[in-house]
């Protein structure tokens, strides 16, 4: 039974039955329905949450994912990966650039031949592939005025959000502060689109011993050993001692095209950031507002809520290559630059057909 798809084809539902219709201001044309906000959880004792009812695009999950945590901006490393989900958005930022500039500009078919033959090539001042300063930015070299004793006196502040965190869960795991924006309105012009999903925070608890040790494991020691004992035993052991829910939050959400995509991606960082803090991720949470179907979609979802959520079972997340598990396991943001699609697997993933549907990038 794949628990992820009952909630999903829910919310499909609750969108259709409850939601209200309008042009979306962003994409001209285009009317999308839509319900103010929704909760969505998934516990990972139900699996990795991989929609079964159309076929998850892990590659370009698992690509995304790593080219924000490098810090990256520009679309090369993504098209060199065959991943073109950023493709529109990178052309219509740079013909933007060049109307702005009254520049001639190529079209979009010859804009990104020409990142894959070459490369970062510069055009009127304008870095081919580039997206501003959108997550990889955020995440990795937040930037921040730090003013002296005047106007005049002030340097520039780079956050490393991500490393930050991670030191963070690992100095104090009870902390409140582990959280992780990209929402930075002194940069929202300079982006070639604003973060949906714009902030995310790491909620730990403590385990229990019979979580720590095992239910088996804990009751037979537990004829040997008191509590206490057994407590400092796990520790020597290194066995983790919390667990945490991963909460994210939308600002706006495509659920048919993107939030599948978001759950998964959620997900894996959940998964890496146990491995880099020893501690357990337990569930995601995504706090999602101005929740939508695109009208173009319609038929897609349709489809998608035919399919039989039980067909499939669910499936689970494996780290794959000694290196990498180390490397993450040291938990040192260096080795985001070493990680590669093929390191993370989806076990024992099945599902239906993929379900064909246009993304829709800006347009005002």
């Amino acid at each position: 039974m794949s628990v992820i798809d009952k909630t999903y084809h829910h919310l499909l539902q609750t969108i259709l039955d409850d939601g209200f219709t309008y042009e979306d201001p962003n994409r001209k044309g285009v009317n999308r329905i839509q319900i103010p906000s929704y909760t969505f959880k998934h516990d990972f004792k139900d699996g990795f949450p991989a929609i079964t009812t159309k076929k998850l695009y892990w590659k370009g999950v698992v690509a995304e994912l790593l080219w924000i945590l490098k810090g990256d901006t520009n679309i090369k490393y993504l098209v060199d990966n065959g991943v073109n989900i950023w493709n529109k958005d990178a052309y219509n930022y740079y013909k933007n650039d060049m109307i702005k500039k009254s520049a001639h500009f190529n079209d979009e078919e010859t804009y990104i031949s020409q990142i894959k033959s070459h490369g970062k090539i510069v055009d009127n001042g304008f870095v081919y592939g580039n997206l501003g300063r959108v997550y990889g930015a955020q995440w990795r070299d937040w930037q921040s005025v730090d003013l002296k004793n005047s106007m005049h006196d002030y340097e520039i502040k780079y956050v490393d959000q991500i490393s930050n965190l991670i030191k963070g869960l690992k100095k104090n795991p009870m902390g409140t502060k582990h959280i992780v924006t990209a929402w930075n309105p002194a940069e929202l012009d300079d982006m070639a689109l604003p973060p949906c999903h714009y902030q995310f925070i790491i909620l730990p608890e403590p385990l229990t011993l019979e979580e720590r040790f095992g239910k088996s494991e804990f009751n037979t020691l537990l004829d040997e050993y008191s509590e206490e004992e057994l407590d400092l035993l796990a520790d020597e052991d290194g066995y983790p001692k919390y667990k945490f829910t991963l909460k994210f939050s939308m600002r706006s959400s495509d659920v048919f095209l993107g939030l599948p995509f978001n759950l998964s991606s959620y997900a894996l960082l959940a998964q890496i950031i146990g491995k880099m803090t020893n501690m357990i991720p337990k569930s995601i949470i995504g706090d999602l507002s101005n929740v939508h179907i695109y009208e173009p979609h319609l038929d897609a979802v349709k489809e998608q809520l035919k399919r039989n959520v039980d067909k499939y079972d669910k499936c689970e997340l494996r780290f794959a290559g000694e290196e990498s598990n180390q490397g993450l396991e040291k938990g040192n943001v260096d080795i985001f630059n070493n990680l590669e699609v093929r390191n993370f697997r989806l076990r024992d993933y099945e599902s239906y057909p993929v379900i064909p549907a246009e993304m829709l990038p800006y347009n005002k």
